[in-house]
């Protein structure tokens, strides 16, 4: 352990992909955000002092995340040891296909190590990897970041949709509707993430297909690709990136609030709420024999309480409690009305694949 709280890993458990099947790996280095759960078992408790001081006894809390970290992770650490001190967060990052196999490869030792985690863990959700962990606070959420068998809650919401470069399209020519993309000026000059997630290419397959159905949707993603989109191999928010400094006027596939960010700190870059807009959800939740479990329900509890949404939310996320919207109330489709598909685990599960077939198929 650093002293900066990050929990690194020196070894490296015995497992090997081939073991969980090519399948299942395939999907979870593939649904890298639509965020899924693990759980602690029992019902949720308020923080009590019974709560608090087992919490303590324990000691410590390890968690596995898919959040940035000098964005995220660094300041609800700071205010939930802050809040409860003896008790310490210990964190490590993965994307959601590492951390996922990370978990299985410590369960499969004996040697579970985390106490929490968030990211894309979906096809875990039929595993006994993870257990039903509520809050008593989920009543309070909308029922769409609610998991329906218990499983946990949805922390963060996002919103994917087109974002352009202000200095090379005027509001009068952007994009308004999916066929203005079909416009023969835009061929060759719209780029997207070619990582196999929903926050590149089979996001925006997923998202067309969701709205219009299938054989419109195919029909129209057909005329798409005839506009040779560039395939860029790294995470959407490096397309925004490249955007930004004038690669592309315009990507099809990126995060509203990192639109929101960009602008803020002066970057010629606007998000383009095209509606239908993906939406996708962030959930947290207690590893299945966590070795903290106590520790783990309270930070929990504190992550999706108001105080711990006020973090997010003044790290430039948008938080999913009701009482706490996002610093720019316009990125939250439940207060601004506009229109989403909401991406759920279990469309995941079932369409995912067809998704990214269909993606390498026509754009690649």
């Amino acid at each position: 352990m650093r002293q900066s709280n990050e929990f690194m890993h020196k070894t490296s458990l015995p497992m090997s992909r081939r073991r969980m099947g090519a399948s299942a790996v395939r999907l979870l280095l593939t649904t890298t955000l639509l965020l899924g759960s693990w759980s602690g078992v029992g019902q949720a408790q308020t923080p009590d002092d019974a709560l608090v001081a087992a919490a303590k006894k324990e000691g410590q809390v390890v968690w596995y995340t898919t959040l940035l970290v000098d964005q995220a992770v660094r300041p609800l650490v700071a205010a939930f040891e802050a809040k409860y001190p003896g008790i310490k967060v210990n964190f490590a990052r993965y994307n959601s296909g590492e951390l996922s196999l990370r978990l299985v490869n410590e369960a499969q030792a004996g040697k579970t190590q985390a106490d929490l985690v968030d990211g894309s863990l979906v096809p875990l959700y039929k595993t006994d990897h993870i257990a039903p962990y509520q809050p008593q606070v989920a009543s309070q959420y909308a029922k769409q970041f609610v998991e329906e068998d218990g499983r946990g809650v949805s922390f963060l919401m996002y919103v994917l949709g087109p974002g352009m470069n202000t200095e090379l399209v005027k509001p009068t020519d952007a994009p308004k509707t999916f066929e203005d993309l079909l416009d023969p000026k835009w061929a060759g000059k719209i780029a997207w993430s070619a990582n196999p997630g929903l926050d590149g290419g089979p996001g925006f397959v997923a998202l067309v297909l969701l709205s219009m159905g299938q054989d419109k949707g195919m029909e129209y993603l057909r005329k798409l690709a005839k506009q040779k989109l560039a395939n860029i191999p790294a995470a959407s928010r490096v397309v925004l990136d490249q955007v930004i400094a004038g690669q592309y006027p315009l990507s099809l596939v990126v995060f509203n609030h990192h639109v929101a960010i960009s602008a803020a700190k002066g970057a010629p870059a606007n998000f383009i709420n095209m509606e239908p807009l993906l939406g996708l959800t962030h959930v947290l939740n207690l590893v299945n024999k966590a070795p903290n479990p106590n520790a783990a329900k309270l930070l929990y509890d504190f992550v999706v309480s108001e105080e711990g949404q006020t973090v997010l939310r003044n790290a430039g996320y948008i938080p999913t409690h009701p009482k706490v919207g996002p610093k720019i109330k316009e990125l939250n489709p439940l207060t601004s009305g506009f229109k989403v598909e909401w991406m759920s685990a279990k469309r995941v599960v079932e369409n995912m694949n067809d998704y990214i077939k269909i993606y390498n198929e026509l754009f690649k």
